[in-house]
Formats: structure tokens, sequence, C-alpha cells
């Protein structure tokens, strides 16, 4: 039986050609990661294609297999068979079972650098008022879509009065009074049934729907308008002010539509519809037994742990884990090209010649790998709760931007101050309107550990413009289509879990099809199905049953695990199984009808340690004892030098007061949200360093980091002055001819002097 031993150049190299062999010479400087596994050689080739190359002896013939997939033996084959031949010692030897492939060639990457975004979240900027003033506007937008005449019908019938003849003036008006709540919700129970049931199909299914999702949502009263009648209906609910039509926001696949602007105020119409149509499914009869287990939601907790994760990532960065290595193949696939991937079934496909082929392939989704490193997920999922909590916190976080994007994992401070500065109900509010659209996490992928059959997430590779992406907000669609559907039920009464399932069939049949159009001009089903594990078949639920395998677990994890973490969702178990549930200031968050519904903390607090002492300046609390903005007040006091689980330790600290001094905040303040903030007053010591810093502040400044200018004469400061940004960056006026600016505003300047016509000169010293 042949062997590498049995080799030699004397024997291989006349059996090569000519123009081969010099091919082959030529490659070999190209050859990395030399490997030697039992009778298998193989290596990387470094060209503009990277290939992987591998040979083995096998039953007295040599075998060649090469990504380069060239005709018969290439080039990289026949330089990997002469560097053998030449220097075996540079293979490094491994071993393998008989049975086991050689691995799939990939190159690494490491996760992007960690960069402070240019403008804070719209959290941090946009209040409450803010946002309606947008939804009006946006209303108006799309009103400017309809003719005149039709506008001031709409008012007519309504009983608006319209002042001026300027359509963008009329629009504003108009969506002004299809903004507010009182007239509309009195027009909408005014309607007869038919058009109410229209409404509410409208409202639950969104601006983002098909028709066809509508006609479903609206085919669950049985008897009422018919699908081909929906247009009649629609037009009427226009002609009132209380809809507008698909062509109105977007010309892609959808229905006509309620704004949400209007839709926020419709809820009870939409909440008498449901009954009719669920009614008794919907109501919880069962007294509570020895079988019954409730668990009310406890958002304080939760918060907390979110400040406390914040709070000991900005102490201790985490290196975000990396990519996933890149197979080197999708050089030559784009099918394969920024997805993540199973190596097995891409070796086997490999090895079959299936990616070769011009018939679909399909691929397995994998779920996506934690986000941290281990270090890190062992350091900070006791303070989560666990494992599974911290990776929805860190996309929360990174969702709401309090860190920045990029490793290691920075949290951005001003972001972080601007909502450690919110009450608690506030934080609970970014997080949850985080929750509900962020694409960076989705409920999916823990879903099919939840018992059998097992299902995964596959996709057409031939769709080459599909990217992951996509899917992240396909997978979104279906979560925001959900919690629609949920804020769309009256809050505070407990619900039964299977009475709402014929709802949500109506508005998602089908797992891989999401209610809320994302990829307009195809199908997801067309790039992307559910399926069993082990299967290509695209899984199609049919029956109760089999949507309950997969929506159902869907719904179930968003209650048991969000909504329920986040406080929207109180949990009603029978025999171990979630039966029912009750909403709490879902609708409020959802609608944006409220900035920060108030919450209700269920926990008893069990006797611990104290909750602050002291100990000279430093101050050591227990973190989960005190609010997130207590940590906020003693983050513009002190520095955290040292946390665990449950004690964090601040040392009192010159300079985060000094910034603290310079955002404004007076020393008054700082003790009265002391007062307000903590169990104990400010202890003597902490309060006399405190008031020495602000007796001290401001009689000396310390600049680091400045340049400064020196004029000709004295009149030529206020010449640049006039000519240049120069007045927005000095720090200080020495004398008539000499400044000193800020270091980084130099070039600036530079160059405004230079395009004024000036030649400054510049010098390093000092």
């Amino acid at each position: 039986m042949l062997t590498l031993k049995d080799l030699t150049e004397e024997t291989v190299v006349p059996a090569i050609s000519r123009r081969d062999l010099a091919l082959a010479e030529a490659c070999i400087g190209q050859l990395t990661d030399l490997v030697r596994d039992g009778e298998t050689l193989s290596a990387l080739v470094q060209d503009e294609a990277m290939d992987q190359v591998s040979l083995t002896c096998q039953d007295d013939s040599i075998y060649c297999r090469c990504t380069c997939d060239s005709p018969g033996p290439c080039r990289h084959a026949h330089a990997l068979l002469l560097a053998w031949l030449r220097q075996p010692e540079a293979f490094d030897t491994v071993g393998r079972a008989a049975d086991q492939e050689p691995p799939l060639a990939v190159r690494k990457l490491e996760p992007p650098p960690a960069r402070i975004p240019d403008e804070l979240p719209g959290w941090a900027v946009a209040s409450f008022a803010m946002r309606r003033a947008t939804d009006v506007c946006q209303l108006a937008g799309w009103l400017d879509s309809l003719r005149l005449q039709d506008l001031r019908q709409t008012a007519r019938r309504r009983g608006w009065r319209l002042r001026g003849a300027d359509k963008a003036g009329i629009c504003q008006q108009v969506a002004a009074a299809m903004a507010a709540p009182a007239g509309n919700l009195d027009t909408a129970l005014g309607l007869n049934e038919d058009l109410q049931r229209v409404l509410a199909s409208l409202i639950v299914a969104g601006r983002q729907a098909t028709t066809e999702v509508v006609a479903r949502v609206l085919g669950m009263w049985g008897k009422g308008p018919s699908p081909k009648q929906l247009p009649t209906y629609t037009l009427r609910l226009q002609e009132l002010g209380l809809a507008l039509p698909a062509a109105a926001s977007s010309y892609g696949p959808y229905s006509d539509f309620c704004p949400d602007t209007i839709g926020r105020w419709l809820l009870p119409v939409v909440h008498q519809a449901l009954s009719q149509a669920l009614g008794p499914r919907l109501e919880v009869r069962e007294p509570v037994t020895a079988a019954t287990e409730v668990r009310l939601a406890d958002p304080l907790p939760f918060v907390r742990a979110v400040g406390e994760i914040a709070l000991l990532l900005d102490q201790e960065p985490v290196p975000l884990r990396p990519p996933m290595p890149r197979p080197l193949l999708e050089r030559r696939y784009p099918g394969l090209r920024g997805w993540d991937y199973d190596p097995d079934e891409l070796r086997r496909m490999t090895q079959k010649q299936k990616l070769n082929s011009y018939s679909d392939i399909v691929l397995t989704v994998p779920p996506p790998a934690p986000s941290l490193l281990d270090d890190g997920i062992a350091r900070l999922a006791p303070v989560a709760g666990d494992a599974e909590r911290l990776e929805f916190i860190y996309a929360l976080l990174a969702t709401s931007r309090v860190v920045a994007p990029g490793s290691p994992v920075t949290v951005w401070p001003e972001a972080k101050r601007q909502y450690l500065k919110r009450t608690e109900a506030g934080q609970r509010a970014v997080l949850a309107r985080a929750y509900f659209d962020m694409t960076g996490w989705s409920e999916v992928w823990g879903l099919w550990a939840w018992g059998e059959p097992r299902l995964q997430i596959k996709r057409h590779a031939g769709y080459a413009q599909f990217t992951q992406e996509k899917l992240r907000r396909d997978l979104a669609a279906c979560r925001l289509a959900v919690v629609r559907a949920l804020a769309c039920l009256p809050d505070g009464e407990w619900l039964r879990l299977d009475g709402l399932y014929p709802l949500l069939r109506a508005l998602w049949p089908r797992f891989d099809e999401p209610p809320v159009v994302t990829t307009p001009y195809y199908g997801p089903a067309t790039c992307w199905f559910l399926a069993r594990a082990d299967s290509d078949a695209r899984f199609a639920p049919q029956s109760n049953e089999d949507w309950d395998l997969a929506q159902g677990r869907f719904v179930r994890r968003m209650l048991t695990g969000p909504l329920h973490w986040l406080g929207l969702a109180d949990l009603r178990f029978e025999n171990g199984q979630l039966a029912a549930f009750r909403l709490r200031g879902l609708a409020d968050l959802f609608w944006d009808r409220v900035d920060a519904p108030a919450i209700e903390s269920h926990t008893a607090p069990a006797p611990q340690s104290p909750a602050v002492a002291t100990e000279g300046s430093r101050i050591i609390v227990r973190p989960s004892a005190i609010s997130a903005q207590a940590h906020g007040l003693l983050g513009e006091i002190a520095r955290l030098v040292a946390a665990t689980s449950g004690r964090f330790e601040y040392e009192l600290d010159g300079q985060s007061t000094y910034r603290a001094f310079q955002a404004g905040v007076a020393l008054s303040e700082i003790i009265a949200s002391w007062q307000e903030l903590f169990p104990t007053p400010m202890p003597e010591a902490i309060h006399d360093q405190l008031a020495r810093w602000w007796e001290a502040y401001g009689r000396v400044h310390i600049y680091e980091d400045l340049s400064v200018i020196e004029f000709a004469d004295e009149y030529a400061l206020a010449e640049m002055k006039a000519v240049t940004s120069l007045a927005q960056h000095i720090v200080a006026e020495v004398t008539p001819r000499l400044v000193v600016v800020e270091q980084e505003a130099v070039p600036t300047l530079v160059a405004e002097l230079e395009k004024a016509g000036y030649t400054p000169k510049q010098t390093n010293q000092v």
C-alpha cells in the first residue's frame, strides 16, 4: 500500500509535466498551515482566492482535493506534493480518527473596535412632547399624498374648522385633529358593528401588514364584511379620518391602515370587537387550586440588574466574542457571504460537491453564539440572574445605545448619565421600547430547547441578496406582530392563553411569513423557512397542535421571558403549564400613550446587610438595594473601584465631582438628591469633603493639551475672530496678542486661516 513515506522526488516529479511543474514551483511560496494527518497532507493557499488543498495516499494512489475546483490535479496539489517531498519536517503532525474529515478552511475575524456614536440615542434627546409632535408631522406627511378636496370633505364630515388655503397648512390642521383622542373615539364608537370590526382589524394588523393579513383577522368574526368588501369599508373609514390608503405611506404590498397616532386612542373599540370574537375563550373562570401557580411580575429587580450590569461593564470592559470565522469558500459562492453556518454541514456539501451544482442549496442558520466571552459571562451572569438574561440585557443596552458598538464593550458616558438620571419607571420604559424593535436578539434562538420536535431555521442560499440582517428583521417582525396583538388586549384582566390563539393564528398562520412586511420584493418564505431538524421540508403547521409547536412556543417564551422580566405580564400556571396571563402597562408603552407607566414591586425586601455604609471616603452599597438613580448620583461624585454581585465600593473622587460641577450640578443639588435617594443621611466626612471641593471650585483651573496662538499685532485677534471659528475654541486670552485654544481645534483653525489667505507658522516649542 502506498504511503507518504514511499514518495520520493525521483519517482514523482517525472510524472508531472513541465508546465504543471513550473506552475507548482511558483505556488510553493503561497502555501501556509502545512499539516500532515495520517496519510493526508493539507495546506492553505494564500493566493487571490484563498484556497484549501489536500492530498491522500490510499489504495496505491494519490487522491487530490482543492477548493479551486480545477479539473484534475491542480498547481496547488502539485505544490503541496513538492513541499512534502522537499521539506516534510515543515508539516505539523496531528492525530485524527480514520473516519474524521479534515477541518473546513476558514479565515478568522476580530470584532470591530468600540466606537462612540456622534449623536445621542433618540430616547435621550426626544421628550414625550417631541415624540407626539413628530407623530403629527408624520401623519401630515401622509395626508399630503391625498387630494385637497378630500381633506376638506373629511373635515366637513367631522366638523373640523380649517383655516387658510395652503395644502401644507391644511394637512397639519387635519393631522392635529385626527390625532386628538376624544373626538376620534366618539366617532369610532358610533360606527356600525361591521365598520368597527374592520377598524379593529386594521389596528391589530398595523401599517405594514398586507391586505391578506387584515382579511384573515377580519374573518375571525365569521359573519360580516367579506375580504372582497374590505376596500369599500376602509374607504368609508378614510372618509371619516380614521384610516388612510396604503399608497399614503408606501407603494409596497400593504393594506389600507389606521395610523398608530389615531389607533392608540381607539383601543376600547378593539376590546369590544375582540370580546365579540373571542369572548368566553379569553375569560378565566377556573378557581385557584393547588395545581395553580401565579407569578406576579416585578420589574424592579430586572431594571436594577440592568443598571448594575452597565456599571460593571463601565468598570471593567468585556471583549466581545469574535465573529464566526469566514469559510474560504464564500469567495466563490456569494450565498455564503455574511452568514453564520454549520461547519459540518458546509464541509459535507463541499465533499459531495453540492455547492458546485446549479440546483437550490438549503443551508441551516445556526443560533448565534453569546455576545460576550466566557470570562465575562461567568463574572456578570450571577448579577443578571443567568446567562440567558445576561445576553438579553446586553442586547437591550446595545439597542438603547447605553453601550457603544464594538469591542471591548464600552459604556457611552453621556448615554449612561442620561439613563441613570431617569426614574426606574423611566428606565423600564427605555428598555421595553428597545425590546419591541431590537434585531440583535430574538426569542427564536432559545426556542428549540423547549421540547420536541426540534425545529431549525433553513435558508435558500441561492438568494444572495437576502442577508442575515434581513432575517433578523423578519424575526423582529414576528415579535412586533405578537406584541402589537397583546397591546390590543385589555390591561389588568386575566386572559386565557389558548383563547388568544385564534387571533394570533389569523394574524400569523405561518412562522416563516411574518405579518409585518420587511422584504416587499419577495416573500420571506422564498428565502428562509422553518423545518424540523434533519429535514429540508418546510414546516407547515396546519393543525392547532402543529401551530403550537412553533408560534405557540414563541408566544409563551415572550410572556414568560422578556415581558415577565420587564414587569409587563403576570403569569398563571396550571399543572406546570402557562395557562393565562395579565398585562400591566404594555398598551401604554407600546402605543406611547404615556411616557413611563408607573411600576409596582411585589417583592418583599429580605433582611440583609445595610444598603449603604461608609468607611472614610469610601461608600459601600448593596447594589440591588438602591435605585439606578442612586448609582448615577454616586457616579457623579465617586469612582466605582470594586464590584461583586452583592457589593459595590465607590471611592469619593475629585475629578468626577469636578466634572459634575462643570456640568452645572451644584452642591446643594447633590445633597438634596442624596437625601431623596438614600435611606441614610449623607455622612459628615463625605459632606465636608464635597463642601471643600465646592468652595475651591473655580478658584484654580488646570488645563491639559492646549495650544498657544501668538499674533503679530493687537488688531489681528479681532480680525481672526471675524473670519474663523477662533472665538469658539478660546480657553483664555492671556494678552491682546496671545490666546490659548483647545489643541484639537488647531487643524481646523489652520485650515480656516489658510483659506482666508493667511500662512500661520506652527511650532512645537514650549
